[in-house]
């Protein structure tokens, strides 16, 4: 059975790993299971308007809410309603608040407060987003809400009804919580959106330096002749290339992306990803790229395009750190392990000669990296990719050479 601290690190965890909709719906999900309600949906602001962000009918999903209606009344005065479920209850000009189930009676519309107020009393807060959950039967033992004599609470006041423990008192600490993880979120869509313009003027910048040249080749081609202009421009170039390189890193470390799992060949992925290896090995000098793949692992449930982003991540941190360890007979190999208690390993290492223990300690750290113009994001994406996956990575290196395991679940799933 989950506890309430299983149910705050699901939340937590959707924010940072799933879209918007799916970790409102986990949210969603929780509650109604915590407060034994039949349905329920998340109302929120979207610009000037309030909208369903979320429903468990997702007919209603993104549908415009009126600012006179129940949720509208709850969000900007404040206060908890609890009121009979009738068709004059509307969220928008033909749908209910929330589509009800046909034995459903009671809603209870609760504002949600925001992260930013001065002290953690409700009475403080603003609200940005309401929670709306419908029953069949009163939730209170006190006489249940009709049209004419709806129930009216501050946060305070709805703790002291009889029931409120035995429903609502769990939902209520979630709330902060789901509140926090939707600014997460937000974060996480700002900082994807500011990379995206960074990178574009990266684009920009790298094209202009292209037509400066080819004026000045053809206006003054005895500038190219001088060492100094030379070195600058290739100073220049290689800034650039980096702002790009660390841009489109740091793209998909924020990414909010929808994960595709669907059973696949583990073995062909993990072959895949040799192959891309090996073609940048082929491209940077003679290390032998080998592969050791277990015909006893399966199909498994993952995401494959994500994995092997996360494969290729390793395999070229090793192709580059042999290039640069001058090591005989450079190798790198993948093989993949069936265990015996249903997991699977990837096991993926090299022989260049092992890490800095300062990178080591770490190694999974965003833009920690110990090559000359790395963004140190190649690893850190790889272990959120391997953590999308419920499995682990560990990494063990001394002086024949670096060794990563991914563990994961032969019967893995989102």
């Amino acid at each position: 059975m989950k506890t309430l601290t299983d149910f705050v690190s699901q939340i937590i965890r959707a924010s940072l790993e799933k879209s918007p909709d799916e970790m409102l719906g986990d949210f969603l999900r929780i509650v109604i299971e915590l407060s034994e309600a039949g349905n329920g949906s998340i109302v929120g602001e979207y610009g000037p308007q309030l909208s369903v962000l979320y429903s468990t009918d997702h007919s209603t999903m993104n549908q415009t809410v009126s600012r006179e209606s129940i949720a509208g009344r709850a969000l900007h005065q404040g206060v908890i309603l609890y009121t009979p479920l009738t068709p004059a209850d509307t969220a928008t000009e033909h749908q209910e608040d929330h589509a009800p189930g046909q034995n459903e009676q009671y809603l209870l519309t609760i504002p949600i407060p925001s992260v930013y107020h001065e002290d953690n009393s409700a009475s403080s807060a603003r609200f940005t987003n309401v929670l709306q959950l419908s029953f069949s039967n009163p939730i209170f033992n006190a006489p249940a809400p009709t049209s004419d004599s709806y129930r009216e609470y501050t946060f305070e006041q709805i703790k002291q009804e009889s029931g409120f423990d035995s429903y609502l008192a769990n939902v209520f600490v979630l709330l902060p919580v789901l509140s926090f993880a939707m600014e997460i979120k937000n974060l996480r869509r700002t900082a994807y959106q500011a990379m995206h313009e960074v990178k574009n003027k990266f684009f920009s910048v790298q094209a202009w330096i292209q037509c400066l040249q080819e004026d000045l080749q053809d206006c003054a081609p005895q500038v190219f002749n001088n060492t100094n202009v030379n070195e600058s421009m290739e100073l220049v170039e290689r800034a650039i290339q980096e702002g790009l390189d660390l841009s489109k890193d740091s793209l998909l470390f924020t990414q909010i992306y929808t994960r595709h799992f669907r059973s696949t060949d583990l073995n062909e992925v993990v072959q895949r990803a040799a192959d891309d290896v090996r073609a940048l090995a082929t491209s940077t000098g003679n290390i032998e790229v080998s592969t050791e793949l277990d015909k006893n692992v399966g199909t498994c449930y993952i995401d494959p395009d994500q994995l092997r982003i996360a494969l290729f991540n390793i395999g070229k941190n090793a192709v580059e750190a042999l290039g640069e360890a001058e090591t005989s007979n450079p190798w790198f190999s993948v093989r993949t392990e069936a265990t015996e208690d249903d997991h699977i390993q990837i096991v993926l290492e090299d022989n260049a000669g092992g890490l800095p223990d300062e990178i080591v300690n770490g190694l999974f750290l965003p833009f920690k990296s110990y090559k000359d113009g790395g963004t140190g994001l190649g690893l850190t994406i790889t272990k959120k990719i391997v953590d999308g996956h419920n499995g682990t990575i560990s990494c063990d290196s001394g002086k024949n050479g670096t060794r990563f395991t991914i563990r994961l679940s032969s019967t893995a799933s989102s």
